[in-house]
């Protein structure tokens, strides 16, 4: 689930939560969560409270193994 600020005007900061659950009966690992980023915006380095890998575009966030 991607859950982002309703509303913001250019310049503005928009918050997203991404939530992810494994809903097998078993453990999963090596588990790699990809995020694309919305057109006309940008990432804000630090800002994730996991750090990112970025794809070679920059335009998706990647985040490994958790």
């Amino acid at each position: 689930v991607k859950l982002a600020t309703d509303m913001s005007a250019p310049g503005e900061t928009i918050d997203y939560i991404v939530r992810v659950r494994n809903i097998s009966p078993n453990p999963v690992d090596q588990v790699t969560i990809y995020d694309s980023l919305p057109e006309y915006t940008e990432y804000i380095t630090g800002s994730a409270s996991l750090p990112p890998q970025f794809s070679p575009d920059g335009r998706s966030l990647a985040y490994d193994n958790w």
